[in-house]
């Protein structure tokens, strides 16, 4: 009997190891290179349903059928094997690139910019999902962890050579970076669902918006973008930064997503940062995503205050300059955007956070806005374009990794912001 070949990986002596072999139907507690997969791929999964910080070598062994021993037989150890995991994702997802590229050969036209972009978010959220969320959790662990930059740094190339080549072959490949960044601000936020229709539907408004300002075309309408906007931010709720013990459970929750992420963020947990009584932490934050959007909000001001404010005296001129120097200095130095992005993977695993998931989504764009409307020289800003400065925004944070220096950072920043003000420019 034949089985279709796949790609084992293992680890031994402190060098990955990547094997073609076939595989035969799972059997209970197998060993050999086979199970030293399975236990890569069982591990990849619980990434995607409940974070790694939650997962213990039982539970990934018990995942794959083998027995806990095949752990340190394989790979010496659970630090081995998350490193062999994410290799295993990788791999996975450079296959999936190479196949999306044969697939779209032959589209040479601009006008397919706007289609392509949409299906491969949503293909890439919704079909390849654990591999989406490995590619999330390998960022986060390589910004905390150094012996993981080299993992994460494979990613970004992958995805560097896939917008490269994509936009080249459709006459675009002076904005292939900027589209890059939009794609993975993009894709993180299409991680969140909150009513399928509806934020597949948006997506393809964002990216034909997107494409129109590339293309210098007319700007298309977004009614579904705008309804889920509305929608999910009439059940937001109100701002109680007037009430100093609200504040104060916002502050501790905040200070918990940066210690121990989403997963540790409890009542009980928050109340004893706060030096609050359960009783008073649970009568004011009901439920987990009142503590998340507290959390939220409070990540939130505290981002926006690396936004340069503004004098009332200021020509126009100089307010365009300081919002520029602001919004630069917002991405190059936002050190709280690793605690959105704990924020987005843990409302993007739990469905019980699905209310929270819209508000994330669709309640964006604030600081962007307002930086839109100054460099603009007055020029009214949309929502939907906010959202495209936002999601670029938070796709050229997460090129900290490249580990350039703040003045090169900031000279990229500036020079793809003027880019992105220029398309978007009346004038």
């Amino acid at each position: 009997m034949s089985f279709p070949l796949h790609g084992c990986m293992h680890a031994r002596n402190g060098r990955i190891w990547v094997m073609i072999l076939p595989y035969p139907p799972a059997t209970e507690h197998q060993s050999g290179p086979v199970s030293a997969d399975r236990l890569c791929i069982a591990l990849i999964n619980m990434v995607e349903n409940s974070g790694l910080a939650a997962v213990s070598g039982r539970q990934v062994s018990d995942a794959a059928g083998v027995k806990m021993s095949s752990i340190y037989h394989h790979f010496g150890g659970m630090e081995q094997l998350y490193a062999s995991s994410f290799e295993w994702a990788w791999r996975e997802s450079e296959r999936w690139c190479r196949d999306r590229l044969d697939a779209c050969a032959g589209l040479t036209s601009a006008e397919c910019l706007a289609p392509i972009l949409a299906d491969t978010i949503d293909d890439w959220c919704e079909g390849q999902r654990h591999l989406a969320f490995a590619w999330r959790e390998c960022h986060l662990l390589a910004e905390r962890d150094p012996s993981y930059r080299l993992a994460a740094d494979r990613w970004e190339l992958s995805w560097q050579h896939f917008w490269d080549t994509l936009c080249a072959q459709m006459g675009l490949v002076q904005f292939s970076r900027i589209t890059r960044y939009f794609f993975d601000g993009e894709s993180f936020l299409h991680l969140l669902r909150w009513r399928r229709p509806v934020d597949r539907a948006a997506l393809d408004e964002m990216c034909r918006n997107w494409a129109a300002r590339l293309l210098r075309k007319e700007i298309p309408p977004s009614p579904c973008f705008d309804w889920a906007r509305d929608e999910a931010g009439a059940t937001s709720l109100p701002a109680r930064r007037e009430d100093p013990i609200y504040s104060q459970i916002a502050e501790a929750a905040a200070i918990l997503l940066k210690k121990t992420g989403a997963a540790g963020m409890t009542h009980r947990a928050v109340a004893a940062e706060a030096g609050l009584t359960l009783g008073t932490v649970s009568h004011r934050v009901k439920t987990k995503a009142e503590l998340l959007q507290a959390a939220f909000e409070r990540v939130y001001q505290n981002s926006s205050t690396l936004f340069t404010p503004l004098t009332s005296e200021a020509t126009e001129g100089e307010r365009r300059v300081q919002a520029m120097e602001g919004a630069v200095e917002l991405m190059v130095m936002d050190r709280a955007a690793l605690d959105m992005d704990e924020l987005i993977l843990a409302t993007a695993r739990d469905p019980a956070l699905q209310p929270f998931a819209g508000r994330l989504r669709y309640c964006r764009g604030r600081t962007s806005r307002r930086f839109l409307q100054l460099a603009l020289g007055g020029e009214k800003a949309s929502a939907v374009d906010a959202a495209l400065i936002s999601a670029f925004k938070m796709g050229f944070s997460r090129r900290r990794l490249n580990r350039q220096s703040p003045e090169t950072s900031a000279s990229l920043a500036d020079a793809d912001l003027r880019v992105l003000i220029d398309l978007m420019s009346d004038e």
